[in-house]
Order: structure tokens, then C-alpha cells, then sequence
């Protein structure tokens, strides 16, 4: 993964993100604001050794020197321990009257000694700021005045003197209010992060057009943006031709025009609309595409093949009781039923009614000869079938077109399903020839995607319309 990839993570997750960093972040304040404050005072001794013979020599005086600094380098070694012990902390305790054990006291009380110094330093934590450097001056004293009773008495060679008092603390030692919100933000920061990659992990649906191009393994042929004015019942191209959205489908026409499409022997290029699941805009985006390649000057068929839930005469607004289902069970002729709109050069054949036998008339001898006519006679035949989820007649059509245009859409797809699609596919030796994204934020930049309406109901039945001067027969 690359730091593009995360950023896109991110801003595609960036709630879940900031709430898991405003809530450490928001606990370390309350752990701030309800731990008491802690003061740490200091007080320092030095240990020093005296002997009580003096030394006939030069010689005599440094070995005497030499022996004494040995005897301080290892007895200061357990000073440390011993400032711990009730010896030192029970005179303490007595001095100035605490109400508390020596165990208690021991807790508050460390000791150290740098290295290579005859020092100790004595350190208190309290919560009041003037009672630690009183108890660490009064341990201080006691550690020497134990010191000089265990090694002699008045007499004793080794003198521990206080040359630090403890000065009364301003700043609180515990808790650190700076360290502990800067390791809450780098926390939060990394939680954040994780909880961004966490809830990717666990989301399956497709969101950007990498992940559509890495299952399918094909270019991406356009992409859809959002906007209302694909609710209404007339292609972008028709209602608003100067508007972003239209230049959209021109560019999808122009990826269209070069699409390696066989031919064969017939005029015309035959190109199959499907996706993996209902409700993808794979008919928006048919109806629209044969639309700009009409515009464009191409005389254009589009046919709605998905018989089990017709929606194309509905997206044009014209009348679709009778159509594709009447012609292949021999009930009208193609004449009758296919009309012409907007253009001279455009002709929309509709699904009809919903047989019973929808499977069986798509892949009839009929409905082969009736697209072969079609690309005889047209630029462009465009067919709009069901999803793959639904039935297997894109298989069918793509079959005799070299392929299938995959529609696909952000937000409401799932690997799985657009994996399940291929594989179904793949297992027929149908290729995708390129897919369309749809979904697309209109807000966004580059790849970034949201949703946009999409009208595939399954259960619409024929649609009906008083609008039957469009309708004009043509002989396929």
C-alpha cells in the first residue's frame, strides 16, 4: 500500500479516523484534568571520609587517600537501599508528624547515586509542593545521621553532609501534562489510522475505479456523475447538451467508437451493456451512450433485451407496451414496434411485455437473425441485458458481439459480486471489453466517487404513455 492509497483510506474514512482521535485524545484531557498533581523535591548529600591517625608521610597520606576513596565508592552503593529503610524514614515520620507508615513513606521516597560522584540525591513526590521538600531534607539528615551512628558514632570515619536543600517545587513532576498530550496525539493519530484501515478492511463494496480495473483486468471506458438531471425521462444529451454531464458521454462515445468490437461481415458494431448486480445505472448509461452516438451523426439501434424487467421505454419517456418480446414470439412485426426519437438516425426498440420465457426468446435463432439485420442496416446496435446476477443473456449477446461493456458502480457493489460476474464470464470465454463507473461524486476530484440516482426497480411492469406521435415504423 502507498501513502496515495492510505490518503484515499482516509479520506474516504476520515469519520470513524477523527472520532477514534478525539476520543484518546479526549481521555488523556479527563486523565489530566482528575489525576492529582504530584511535586517532586530534591534534596543532596555528599559523603566524605576522615581518619583519625595522621600520616607520618607523602607515601603513608596516599595510600590512606587510596583505601578511603574504595571503602566510600562501595558503601555509597547501598545508600540508595538505605534512605528505603524504616532506620532512616521512622525518624522522619516522628520529625514531622506524618500520618503514614514507613512503607507508605518508602513509596514516595527514591534515592539515587550518579556515577563516579560520592553524592545522593534524595527525591519526594507529594501532592503539597512544601511538605516534599521538607520530608527531603529531613531524609537527607536521617540517612546521615544513620550513616554516622552504624560506622561510629561521633568518631565515625564517614560524614554525610546536606550541601542541596530542597527547594519548594513550582511545576508538578507527575503527570506531565505536555507528554502526556503529545503521546495522546501521536497515539491518536496511529489509533486514527488504523481504525481508518480497520473499517476498510471490513467494507466490502467498491469504491474507486482501481479496484473495478483490478478484478476485471480491463481499462475503465468512462465514468457517470451524480446529478437529478439523470431522473429525468430524456438523455443528457437531449435535455441539457451543453452541460458536464453530457460532455461525459461524449467522451464515453469517443471510447466507444474505438472499442474493439468485431464487425464481421455486417455495417454496424454491436455493443452489450450488463453488470453484476440490479440497479448498477447499467440502462442509464445504455440510453445515454446510444443518444451521444446518435448525436454524433451514426445511425444507432438500442435494444432492451433485459425482458424479465424493461426500463428503456421509461428512460425515453415514449410508449413500451409492445415491443422486442411481441417480435421474437411472433406476435408483431420489428416495423411495428420500433420507434424513432429525437433524431432521424436514433431508433429505440423496447422490451415489450415480460414473457414467461424470457431465456428462451433471447437466445433464439430469431433474436440472432434480428441483430444481424439490425447491425446491416445501423452503425451502431446497442443492447441493454440483465444483470449477470439475474440471468446469463449477456453471455448470449456477448457472444456474438466479441464481449461485454460492464457497468459498474461505487458504493453499492461488492467484490464479491463484480469477482462472481467475472468468473461467470471468464467461464463462458466472454471477455469485458472495458467498464463504465457509475456513482461518481460530481463533488469529488479524480477517482473520488459518491452516489446518484438510479432507477432499476425490479418488478416494473409495461409502461404506458399518450405520447404515441414519436413512435415511427422502421424496417429493421
Amino acid at each position: 500500500m502507498t501513502i496515495g492509497d492510505l490518503l484515499k483510506i482516509l479520506r474516504r474514512r476520515w469519520i470513524p479516523a477523527v472520532i477514534t482521535f478525539v476520543v484518546i485524545v479526549a481521555v488523556s484531557i479527563a486523565y489530566l484534568a482528575t489525576t492529582t498533581r504530584k511535586y517532586t523535591a530534591t534534596s543532596q548529600v555528599f559523603a566524605s571520609y576522615s581518619s583519625a591517625s595522621s600520616a607520618d608521610n607523602e607515601s603513608s597520606q596516599l595510600s590512606q587517600m587510596s583505601t578511603a576513596s574504595n571503602y566510600l565508592s562501595k558503601q555509597i552503593d547501598s545508600y540508595p537501599s538505605l534512605v528505603e529503610t524504616d532506620a532512616v524514614l521512622q525518624p522522619v515520620i516522628d520529625g514531622l508528624h506524618l500520618s503514614m507508615t514507613t512503607r507508605q513513606l518508602a513509596g514516595e521516597v527514591s534515592a539515587t547515586n550518579p556515577t563516579n560522584t560520592l553524592m545522593v540525591n534524595i527525591s519526594v513526590t507529594d501532592a503539597d509542593p512544601q511538605l516534599a521538600a521538607k520530608i527531603a531534607d529531613a531524609t537527607a539528615q536521617s540517612l546521615s545521621d544513620q550513616v554516622a551512628q552504624s560506622t561510629g558514632g561521633d568518631k565515625s570515619p564517614i560524614a554525610l553532609t546536606v550541601v542541596q536543600k530542597a527547594s519548594v517545587p513550582s511545576k508538578s513532576s507527575k503527570p506531565q501534562s505536555s507528554k502526556v498530550l503529545l503521546a495522546a496525539i501521536v497515539l491518536g493519530l496511529l489509533a486514527g489510522c488504523g481504525m481508518a484501515l480497520l473499517v476498510e478492511a471490513l467494507d466490502t463494496k467498491i469504491h474507486d475505479s482501481a479496484t473495478v480495473r483490478q478484478i476485471l483486468g480491463v481499462s475503465r471506458i468512462g465514468k457517470v456523475p451524480e446529478s437529478d438531471q439523470l431522473k429525468q425521462p430524456q438523455p443528457i444529451i437531449v435535455s441539457d447538451p451543453a452541460s458536464p454531464i453530457a460532455e461525459d458521454f461524449r467522451r464515453i462515445r469517443t471510447n466507444l467508437s474505438f472499442l474493439g468490437v468485431p464487425s464481421n461481415e455486417h455495417k454496424g458494431k454491436l455493443i452489450v451493456f450488463t453488470s453484476a448486480i440490479p440497479s448498477e445505472g447499467k440502462t442509464t448509461v445504455a440510453c445515454n451512450a446510444a443518444a451521444a452516438l446518435a448525436e454524433n451523426g451514426a445511425s444507432v439501434m438500442l435494444i432492451d433485451a433485459d425482458l424479465r424487467h424493461p426500463s428503456v421505454a421509461k428512460r425515453f419517456g415514449m410508449e413500451g407496451a409492445a415491443g422486442l418480446s411481441h417480435v421474437l414470439s411472433g406476435q408483431a412485426h420489428v416495423r411495428d414496434v420500433v420507434q424513432r426519437y429525437w433524431k432521424k438516425n436514433f431508433f429505440v426498440f423496447p422490451a415489450g411485455a415480460r414473457p414467461a420465457n424470457s431465456g428462451m426468446l433471447l437466445g433464439s435463432e430469431t433474436m440472432s437473425k434480428l441483430i444481424d439485420q439490425a447491425r446491416d442496416v445501423y452503425d451502431y446496435v446497442l443492447i441493454d441485458t440483465a444483470p449477470l446476477a439475474v440471468a446469463d443473456d449477456a453471455i448470449v449477446f456477448g457472444r456474438k458481439a466479441g464481449g461485454v461493456v460492464m457497468v459498474c458502480a461505487r458504493n453499492k457493489e461488492r467484490r464479491g459480486d463484480l469477482e462472481a460476474a467475472h468468473e461467470q464470464l471468464e467461464s463462458a470465454k466472454v471477455n469485458p471489453l472495458g467498464y463504465i463507473f457509475t456513482f461518481v461524486d460530481a463533488k469529488s476530484h479524480g477517482d473520488s466517487y459518491g452516489n446518484y440516482y438510479y432507477g432499476y426497480y425490479y418488478g416494473y411492469g409495461e409502461e404506458k404513455s399518450d405520447d404515441k406521435s414519436s413512435s415511427a415504423a422502421h424496417a429493421a
